[in-house]
Order: C-alpha cells, then structure tokens, then sequence
C-alpha cells in the first residue's frame, strides 16, 4: 500500500496547515482546524499513521481515515477554509486567503489530483508535525 505524508507546519490559532506529499513527489496544500485535544468535530486529528480508504462526500470522491482514535467519519475531501471541516483534512493546490482568512485554494482540483493518483484506492496517511518546508 502507498503512503502519503502529511507534514503539518502551522498550528496556528485560525487552523492547521501542512504539505501532504504524493509518492510521486507532487505536493498538496492542506488545511484542519486547529488542535482541541483530539476532540470530535472541533479539532485536528492526532498525528499518526492511517489507512485510508476511498468514500463519498456530498457526492464527490474522498477518501475516510480508518482507526482514528476517538474519532469516527474523518475524512479527505474538498473544503477551502478550516471552519468548513468538521475534523477533517482539505487538500489544495495552493495556500492564499478567502473572505480575508488563512485558506487552500483550488480544493477541487486537489481532490481531482488526489482521485487519478489513486484511482480510488486505498493508502496510508502519515500526519507529523514539521517545520514549514
């Protein structure tokens, strides 16, 4: 099974950012809300390794995190801002602003990329915390 990384860089008071790189070497943005103590819907997830296995959300492609201590229906799908998660991870493939907040942009095309890499199969996450690359 294929492994991602996830390098999170920013536990920041306004959300969690990171870097999820692909195999391939092809990077994604990424964006969470911020760390509460791994509590549901609230926060981030620990850092950790998971199986990823492929899903729907609101009738798109995604992916859902398997074993997530304390937590159910964590998932990989498209969002821009971390208030629009529910303790998920967002990917995109660019960091900028929307509405004036910290955002990733582009989420779509990142869950697009996400989709043709792995051809709706599963993968391994790995979440650790990293000085921004």
């Amino acid at each position: 099974m294929q492994r991602v990384k996830l390098q999170r860089w920013d536990y920041g008071t306004d959300g969690t950012f990171g870097l999820l790189t692909l195999p391939n070497g092809d990077c994604l943005y990424t964006c969470e809300l911020v760390w509460k103590d791994n509590e549901p819907f609230v926060s981030c997830i620990p850092e950790g390794v998971y199986r990823c296995i492929p899903s729907v959300h609101n009738g798109r492609p995604s992916w859902l995190l398997v074993d997530v201590p304390g937590r159910d229906d964590i998932m990989i799908h498209s969002a821009n801002l971390p208030e629009q998660l529910q303790g998920c991870i967002a990917p995109g493939l660019r960091m900028g602003r929307l509405y004036g907040n910290r955002a990733v942009l582009a989420s779509k095309d990142a869950m697009k990329q996400l989709e043709k890499f792995f051809l709706k199969k599963e993968f391994e996450l790995e979440i650790i915390y990293k000085d921004k690359p």
